[in-house]
């Protein structure tokens, strides 16, 4: 996926700085949140473009997505897996900027 736009959250602040906890009994006190790993890029959301995409999947070359990795997406491209992204509706009112930190 070609990287548009990244979401930046507090965790993302804290772990650009050092100071995000990481202890599986932290991530465990908020199951909705990833463990993060402090050796990744920061950054969880993203929208973008798939370039290419494996042949098993709904998704095709030029599909505008929104999707999540826990392995940091702060990069002009990325590989995730097909479960990790959504296609955007063309009839979406939404700018890449606001998909991109909806929560």
């Amino acid at each position: 996926v070609r990287v548009h736009c990244v979401g930046v959250n507090f965790r993302d602040v804290l772990k650009a700085r050092g100071l995000y906890p990481h202890t599986r009994t932290f991530a465990q006190l908020d199951q909705d949140q990833p463990h993060v790993n402090r050796d990744t890029a920061p950054g969880s959301d993203f929208v973008g473009i798939i370039l290419r995409a494996c042949p098993t999947t709904k998704f095709q070359a030029g599909d505008h997505v929104v999707g999540i990795s826990a392995h940091g997406v702060l990069h002009s491209h990325v590989v995730v897996d097909s479960s990790q992204v959504v296609c955007i509706p063309s009839e979406c009112p939404l700018t890449d900027e606001q998909l991109s930190v909806m929560p």
